[in-house]
């Protein structure tokens, strides 16, 4: 159950409109409700066999509550908000962040990198550069063509160096962008963004930064 942490207004107002839901509705509404705080981790194939119905019902209920689809509704209950409200503040090393939400905003595709410490997170960091409206795709063995207009995105521990995807990269001339845990001097040298996320690799700590960044992408592609 979610209740370890209050409501969200978005919870708020499901949890109001149970009694009015289809009985499919409420059901996969039930099941958001006491898997909020995961829920981001749930591909909508694995919400609509828990109960046992469609992943269309899923859709429809995110509709209801104004959402494009299950990917926008999922983000909104790790946001804590709903479509419009304020998004959590960029992280640390703020030149670095609007520099990679520029670099994101003019992308053609985006390659995802993580290293195993920080996969879960990178995993989010997709979802929500997609509901952003970004093509994402996970860095393939190398060797890889990617295109001019392609940006790397290195979700990294400093202790495990994402460097070498980086350097690869960069020398096929596209741009990288690194979020990792340690500031200052210690910057990976092949970034062309550096994003600071403290404890990057301990549960979800990164997920407010991915949740920042998305959001600051979002508002540059509508200027």
């Amino acid at each position: 159950m979610h209740t370890a942490s209050p409501a969200t207004a978005l919870e708020a107002r499901i949890t109001h409109n149970l009694p009015t839901l289809s009985p499919k509705l409420k059901q996969v509404a039930t099941y958001c409700l006491q898997h909020a705080r995961h829920l981001h981790l749930c591909r909508i194939q694995e919400v609509a066999q828990h109960c046992e119905t469609q992943p269309v019902t899923v859709v429809r209920l995110a509709k209801r509550y104004g959402f494009r689809g299950f990917l926008d509704f999922k983000m909104a209950f790790l946001a804590g908000a709903e479509p419009g409200e304020a998004i959590p503040h960029a992280p640390e090393s703020t030149d670095g962040f609007y520099c990679a939400a520029q670099l994101l905003a003019q992308a053609h595709t985006v390659w995802l990198h993580a290293v195993p410490a920080t996969a879960h997170v990178a995993q989010c960091y997709a979802d929500m550069l997609r509901v952003a409206g970004l093509r994402v795709q996970w860095s393939p063995p190398h060797p890889w063509q990617p295109g001019t207009r392609d940006v790397l995105l290195c979700v990294t521990l400093v202790a495990e160096d994402g460097g070498d995807a980086g350097a690869i990269a960069q020398a096929i001339g596209i741009p990288v962008i690194v979020i990792t845990d340690v500031p200052g001097p210690r910057a990976p040298k092949t970034a062309d963004a550096y994003v600071c996320v403290a404890h990057l690799g301990l549960g979800l700590h990164g997920i407010p930064a991915g949740l920042a960044l998305a959001h600051a992408v979002h508002r540059l592609q509508k200027l």
